[in-house]
C-alpha cells in the first residue's frame, strides 16, 4: 500500500530514469509516476528551469515545479564529469524507460543516445521527445511551445477568432505532446511485456501538433482533389464565442440534432427547424454563423441565471464562463477530489492536482511530494552501488548535489 493507504498503481515496480526539462517531458514522467512508477528525475546542478517560474515561497520550488513533478525523486548529476555519466550507466542498468528532450548534439555529446543505452540495457523503452525530427528542415533550430503553435496553425487559428494571431492561453504544444509521449511509451510498455523487447519512442512536437490540430481541419483536404480549404468552419466561426447575456455571459452549444430542436423553440425561432439551411447537420454546417448572427440578440434579452434554467431544463449543453481562479473555487473540483493539499516537508501547505484518470482495482495516487533538488541523490547513489566515500567525493567535485537539512529557505 502506497502512504495514503492506496493499493500501488498500474505501473507499480516499473523504474523510469528521467531526463527531461520544462513541461512537455516532465509532464509525460509525471503520469507514469501517478501509475505507481518510480520515477528518477535527473538534474543538473542548476535544476530543471521551471523550479525558478512562476509563484514560489522558497528558492528552487516555484509553482511551475511543483506542477509537474510530483512522484518522481531527485538526484542532481552533472554529466559533463565522467562519475556523472557513470553514475548516470548504473540508472539505466535498473531502468524499464529513459525518457530525454535533449537535442541530438547534446545526446551525441554525453553518450546517451539510444545505441548507447541499449547497450547497457538492451530492453529499455528509450523515449526521445525532440522538436522536429531529423527529416524536418527545422531540426538544428530549437523548439519551444510558442514556436511550435506559430508552425502548426494553433495560432492563426486563434487570430480568426481574436482578429490577431493569438496563442492559445496555455502551453498547448508543451502538454499536448507530452501525452503523446505517455501514450508512445505505455504502447511500448505493452509490447515489452509480450515480446521482451524494448523499444525507441520518437515523439516529434511539429508533428504531433500538426496532427492534433489537422484532426478537425483537414476538412476538405481530406480528399483529392481538395474539397475544400484545411478549416472545419465551426471552430473558427467569428460567431462561436460565449453570448452576452442581460447581466454576463455564458455559454450555449447546441451541436445535435435533438439539440437544436429542444433550442429554436426556446428563443422563438421554432420556424427555423424546417428551414431546409437548418434541418440538417449537414445543412447548418454550412450556415452556423447565420444561427449563431440570429442568437446574440436573443440571449441579451434574459439573465444568465434564467438562460442556465431554461437551457439545463431543455437538455441544451450551456454553461457559465469560468475563471482559472473560479475554477479553483468550484465546489464540482472540490467534490471531485481533484485538487487536493499536502503538508510539503519544506513548503509548508500546498495543493496538487490528482491525475483525472481513475483506476477502481489499482489507482493513481501522490506518493511523493514535488523534491527539492538532489533530495534523493544520496539514497538513489546508494541504490545503484556507489559507496558513502565515493558519495561524498562526488559531492565534493560538484557531480552531485546533496541539499541540508534546511533545505527550502526563503530566497
Amino acid at each position: 500500500m502506497s502512504p495514503d493507504g492506496k493499493a500501488p498503481g498500474p505501473l507499480a515496480g516499473l523504474r523510469v530514469v528521467d531526463l527531461t526539462r520544462v513541461i512537455v517531458g516532465p509532464y509525460a514522467t509525471q503520469f507514469l509516476g501517478d501509475m505507481g512508477a518510480d520515477v528518477i528525475k535527473v538534474e543538473s546542478p542548476v535544476g530543471d528551469l521551471t523550479r525558478s517560474v512562476g509563484a514560489q515561497r522558497h528558492a528552487d520550488m516555484s509553482a511551475n515545479f511543483l506542477i509537474f513533478n510530483r512522484n518522481k525523486r531527485s538526484i542532481v548529476l552533472d554529466l559533463k564529469h565522467p562519475e556523472g555519466q557513470e553514475a548516470l550507466r548504473r540508472l539505466i542498468e535498473t531502468a524499464d524507460v529513459f525518457v530525454v528532450n535533449y537535442r541530438p548534439a547534446a545526446l551525441a555529446k554525453l553518450n546517451i543516445t539510444y545505441e548507447d543505452l541499449t547497450a547497457i540495457n538492451p530492453g529499455l523503452v528509450y523515449c526521445r521527445v525532440v522538436g522536429y525530427g531529423a527529416d524536418n528542415p527545422n531540426n538544428a533550430k530549437p523548439a519551444i511551445d510558442d514556436v511550435i503553435q506559430a508552425l502548426t496553425g494553433s495560432v492563426a487559428l486563434q487570430g480568426e477568432l481574436t482578429g490577431h494571431p493569438s496563442f492559445v492561453g496555455l502551453p498547448m504544444a508543451d502538454l499536448t505532446c507530452g501525452l503523446f509521449a505517455l501514450g508512445g511509451i505505455l504502447g511500448a510498455l505493452y509490447r515489452k511485456s509480450r515480446t521482451g523487447e524494448g523499444d525507441e519512442v520518437e515523439v516529434r512536437m511539429y508533428d504531433s501538433m500538426a496532427a492534433f490540430n489537422l484532426s478537425p481541419h483537414l476538412a476538405g483536404e481530406s480528399f483529392v482533389p481538395a474539397l475544400g480549404p484545411a478549416r472545419y468552419p465551426r471552430s473558427v466561426s467569428p460567431n462561436r464565442k460565449p453570448f452576452d447575456t442581460a447581466d454576463g455571459v455564458i455559454t450555449v452549444a447546441p451541436y445535435t440534432d435533438k439539440a437544436w430542436r429542444s433550442f429554436l423553440p426556446l428563443i422563438g425561432r421554432a420556424e427555423l427547424l424546417d428551414d431546409p439551411r437548418y434541418a440538417t447537420v449537414h445543412a447548418r454546417s454550412s450556415h452556423l454563423n447565420e444561427l449563431y448572427e440570429i442568437m446574440i440578440p436573443v440571449i441579451k434579452t434574459k439573465t444568465s441565471d434564467e438562460w442556465l434554467r431554461l437551457l439545463e431544463e431543455a437538455d441544451v449543453p450551456c454553461s457559465k464562463v469560468q475563471t482559472p481562479q473560479e475554477l479553483v473555487e468550484d465546489q464540482a473540483l472540490a467534490s471531485a477530489g481533484l485538487l487536493t493539499e499536502h503538508e510539503h516537508p519544506t513548503e509548508g501547505r500546498i495543493r496538487l492536482l490528482n491525475n483525472p484518470v481513475r483506476y477502481t482495482n489499482a489507482p493513481n495516487s501522490i506518493r511523493q511530494l514535488p523534491a527539492n533538488l538532489g533530495e534523493h541523490s544520496r539514497e538513489i547513489l546508494d541504490e545503484v552501488g556507489f559507496s558513502a566515500d565515493e558519495i561524498d567525493a562526488m559531492v565534493t567535485s560538484g557531480t552531485t548535489v546533496i541539499p541540508p537539512v534546511t533545505a527550502g529557505q526563503p530566497s
